[in-house]
């Protein structure tokens, strides 16, 4: 009968040891990652959460990847991570990042001004000097494609060529014709 009440009372403070601890890892859902100080991160297409988790560890954004999987995992986060760059604070807690990350990535704002009269050279310069292209293939794609003196806006970071030189021409021809069916020839900056 001893024995059976020791091994009971052993099996008691285990499982109270085992519930303390759990209860300790789920408050670090709620305390700050690190000291405030932001980190970029990209989170790929059809990445699994335990890949998502990893990426974080790896760019030391969490400091317990364990309990960041498993409440991910309690809260089915593995469908609801939108792939893309996010900009995280260590300050956040861990659910607000899981938050972010479900809510889908803002891009991060890069300011370039491309003043008029410049040439492929200038923006090919300015555009790798914010980190928006790699400088020798945008200058290929510019050469290939004929594209010097075309609009360039709206500009992602760390994206292709193609990404930066395409979206005005293609939303521009629409434009463009639809002017010419109503008598326009090339209209000017002001007709657009």
């Amino acid at each position: 009968m001893r024995l059976v009440g020791r091994l009971a009372l052993v099996l008691l403070l285990l499982a109270g040891g085992a519930a303390g601890y759990g209860w300790y890892r789920l408050q670090s859902l709620d305390r700050p990652m690190g000291p405030a100080g932001t980190v970029q991160v990209e989170i790929p297409k059809g990445a699994s959460f335990r890949a998502v988790t990893r990426i974080l560890a790896d760019a030391g954004v969490l400091d317990d990847p364990l309990t960041f999987e498993l409440y991910g995992r309690y809260r089915n986060a593995g469908h609801t991570i939108k792939a893309g760059v996010y900009t995280v604070d260590r300050a956040w807690t861990p659910r607000r990042l899981l938050d972010e990350l479900a809510s889908g990535a803002l891009p991060p704002q890069v300011r370039v001004t491309l003043p008029e009269g410049l040439n492929r050279w200038q923006v090919a310069d300015a555009l790798a000097e914010a980190g928006l292209v790699d400088r020798d293939a945008f200058l290929q794609r510019v050469a290939r494609e004929q594209l010097e003196g075309r609009l360039f806006f709206f500009l992602m970071i760390r994206r292709p060529p193609r990404s930066i030189l395409f979206p005005f021409p293609t939303l521009f021809r629409p434009l463009h014709q639809g002017l010419r069916q109503h008598g326009g020839s090339r209209p000017d900056a002001e007709a657009l």
